[in-house]
């Protein structure tokens, strides 16, 4: 710990200037020290210097507002802003969304993230951009609410499926025998069951890798009925899915040759178990039918490759919602905290009801 007389000579010697792409190594080797779970608990995204060059400085949307913090040389603080493309009553708007984090622990309590976010917050409204959104952490959160009076105007849940129950139980349950014996009864009814799972025949389904002028023409159809929505042409799909460094299924639902929806799915890793994530997806605006047989698509999927849970998460309360738990992702598994920021010149950005939002806008994974 640093005494009173040092903190103010070194608040004196701190540098903080934009973040610079030869900086990036030194940055992942940072942001990857600070997850302290045990190996093969939790990943669900790389932090690879590829991954930051990609989220900050290839998105379609624009460069990311990114500031460090160095003191004798050495990568001590960063807080970055990701600029979002949101249509809002059917008009694009610029947002953006805070991410990454971080301060050394032998340099806290000298307002190194004051400094940063300044810095940053400042920059994007130079740029246009002055309303935000974010999925803090347990750590931010506190922050963004009493400190910066962000509003958090509703939460997202995680809708869950188990796929295999004998791993999940065991986990949970502290005689791990019991919870493998009434697993494994589970998973045998459960895949009795799914031999009179209805088929979804009337689709030819296939993967690809790269989004092309249909998914535009789908992505119309699909918004329409969306007050507040992320921009998802395929500008933006090929740069969130296909050019990530991290890797996505894309799954294709046609009928007649006429493209009807498409789906994105993730393998992660959840408390050391093989977990699937229904990432994002494109359908006709009103079509709950092609969207129900997405989904029960992707669930059966999941479980051929090997996931023991199919997971996404939703606003709670929501018509998404609804649709989600008729398809079977009816276990409610976490919640995460959504917050918007305070004073945005648009009175909609607030309202719970007009939000569509999926796993993908967070960026996490």
């Amino acid at each position: 710990m640093f005494t009173a007389e040092e903190k103010d000579r070194i608040k004196n010697e701190i540098e903080y200037d934009i973040l610079d792409e030869s900086e990036l190594e030194e940055l992942a080797e940072h942001i990857q020290n600070m997850h302290t779970e045990p190996p093969n608990w939790l990943s669900l995204r790389s932090h690879s210097r590829e991954y930051y060059k990609w989220m900050y400085f290839k998105n379609p949307a624009g460069k990311a507002w990114v500031y460090r913090a160095r003191h004798n040389g050495k990568l001590i603080g960063a807080f970055a802003l990701a600029p979002k493309r949101i249509i809002i009553n059917n008009k694009i708007i610029m947002g953006g969304k805070p991410m990454d984090m971080f301060t050394n622990p032998e340099y806290q309590g000298l307002g190194l993230m004051s400094q940063l976010t300044k810095r940053v917050f400042e920059a994007s409204r130079r740029d246009g951009v002055n309303m935000w959104y974010i999925n803090p952490n347990k750590n931010s959160y506190p922050i963004f609410r009493n400190k910066w009076g962000w509003i958090e105007n509703c939460e997202l849940i995680y809708l869950a499926k188990i796929l295999k129950a004998s791993p999940v139980l065991s986990s949970i349950i502290k005689s791990h025998l019991i919870g493998s014996i009434a697993g494994k009864i589970i998973d045998y009814m459960q895949s009795f069951l799914n031999i009179f799972s209805p088929s979804i025949s009337e689709f030819e389904i296939s993967t690809i890798n790269r989004f092309d002028d249909a998914t535009d023409e789908l992505w119309q159809q699909s918004h329409q009925g969306s007050r507040i929505c992320l921009v998802r042409d395929s500008e933006y799909m090929n740069w969130r899915y296909v050019e990530n460094p991290d890797h996505y299924a894309i799954i294709k639902f046609q009928r007649n040759g006429k493209l009807k929806g498409l789906i994105i799915l993730k393998h992660t890793i959840r408390r050391g178990m093989k977990a699937g994530e229904i990432v994002d997806f494109l359908y006709p605006h009103g079509d709950e039918q092609t969207f129900n047989a997405m989904l029960k698509h992707s669930i059966a999927k999941l479980r051929q490759d090997g996931c023991v849970v199919a997971q996404s998460w939703v606003i709670e309360g929501s018509k998404l919602e609804r649709t989600m738990r008729r398809a079977g992702l009816y276990f409610k598994r976490s919640r995460i905290k959504f917050m918007l920021s305070p004073h945005a010149p648009i009175e909609d950005f607030y309202n719970r009801d007009f939000w569509l939002i999926t796993q993908g806008d967070g960026n996490d994974i």
